[in-house]
């Protein structure tokens, strides 16, 4: 379909994260991948109690869906679920294959052997015991450790499990069983105006990570819905959901957070089955598998990105200043004299870099920016409009919007 060949044209064309050899991510502007998608495959008509999708079908969305991103999550093996880790890898692309686990202790030890022959056949990225367990309180805190247990003592795999960022929070006790913690953060659910989504989401992740700083911690479901009833100040549209890419996608990308997207597609069951609109309005895509017009323009025309290429070594003491240096993507040349990169240095608040005045950074004619900075346990790049005025300090970085068009963070350098 002419709509889907120029979503996979416009998403291959953005901005992917590759691995740098200190560790960190290094942004190119050849490509840009959605780094994951949460996956439900039901159609319109389907639905996990009744008629199931064929393989065939699954395949066909798999094919879809690798050109935007490179991995996948799911939520069951049950029926034909079961192929999708083994499609996937034929697709190139890694899965997150979960299991779903409920109140049928029988059921649940069904599904987990299916998994565990998942994990031998297909060697997914990760194998994920249950979904949003500890919210619904079914089952036990007991039985569902148990059960990751029972997953981790039968393969070599990181084993994990996925429920929203409070309940982590408040059950480390299987947070010390698990490899892997998938979290879930909804500016939506918790009430938050899109304008500060992206920053919500960004700093309840680190609120996890911080928390469990042995663990992986990956935002297992993030995103925002295009239909359904305002909650608090968080209006469910098309032009938010673009806002929201706009602003998580470049705030993600620039501060190294893995996150899976939700959703892949519109699920229409999911609004049958709870009588709530907004449940079957999370996809990129509808469920006509038809891309949505924001979502195309938005990947038309991606916002810029800032990176911190070369963060400011460690040690370095006020008055011997030392280099720091990055680059900017997706400004075009012609539009680079319209805006500026501001530095912050932060030790125990944010303070700007190198002087007070002017703290402008130029950036040249290759998208290169370089400054002098003196000491911080890390560091800041803004992208901002020219006019921006900038504080001398700040308590916390301002949030990407308006003047402020990206934000990279990075530690110091120890080399």
């Amino acid at each position: 379909m002419k709509n889907n060949a120029t979503f996979l044209i416009a998403l291959a064309t953005l901005l992917v994260t590759m691995p740098r050899a200190d560790g960190q991510q290094k942004l190119t502007n050849l490509v840009l991948r959605v780094q994951g998608l949460c996956y439900g495959p039901f159609r319109n008509g389907q639905n996990p109690t009744g008629v199931y999708p064929t393989s065939s079908e699954i395949s066909a969305d798999l094919g879809q869906l690798k050109p935007p991103t490179q991995r996948v999550r799911t939520y069951s093996v049950f029926s034909t679920l079961v192929d999708i880790p083994g499609l996937a890898g034929k697709r190139g692309l890694q899965c997150y294959a979960g299991a779903w686990v409920g109140t049928d202790t029988n059921a649940n030890q069904v599904e987990i052997q299916r998994l565990l022959r998942v994990a031998h056949r297909s060697k997914p990225a990760a194998l994920i015991v249950g979904n949003e367990v500890l919210y619904s309180g079914n089952p036990s805190v007991e039985e569902l450790t148990n059960l990751i247990k029972q997953v981790k003592a039968a393969t070599t795999l990181p084993v994990g499990s996925a429920d929203t960022w409070d309940e982590w929070l408040e059950h480390p006790e299987v947070a010390d069983v698990v490899d892997v913690l998938l979290v879930h953060i909804h500016p939506y659910h918790d009430g938050v105006s899109v304008k500060n989504a992206a920053q919500h989401v960004y700093r309840r992740w680190q609120e996890v990570k911080n928390t469990y700083t042995n663990k992986t911690v990956v935002i297992g479901e993030t995103g925002w819905p295009t239909a359904g009833d305002t909650k608090e100040d968080a209006v469910p549209s098309e032009e938010n959901l673009c806002r929201f890419l706009h602003d998580f996608v470049a705030l993600a990308t620039a501060s190294n957070v893995p996150y899976f997207l939700f959703e892949a597609y519109d699920e229409q069951w999911k609004q049958e089955f709870s009588g709530v609109e907004v449940e079957a309005h999370w996809g990129l895509l509808t469920t006509n598998r038809v891309m949505k017009p924001c979502v195309r323009a938005f990947f038309d025309s991606p916002p810029p990105l800032i990176e911190i290429q070369q963060a400011a070594r460690c040690g370095a003491i006020a008055f011997s200043p030392t280099k720091i240096s990055g680059n900017i993507y997706r400004l075009p040349v012609k539009e680079r004299s319209k805006y500026r990169v501001i530095i912050y240095a932060y030790t125990n608040a944010w303070y700007i870099q190198p002087l007070t005045f002017p703290p402008y950074t130029r950036i040249n004619g290759r998208g290169m920016w370089t400054s002098r900075t003196h000491m911080g346990s890390k560091y800041a790049a803004l992208l901002v409009k020219q006019n921006y005025l900038p504080s001398s300090t700040l308590g916390a970085l301002p949030e990407v919007g308006g003047d402020v068009l990206a934000i990279s963070v990075a530690e110091c350098a120890t080399k």
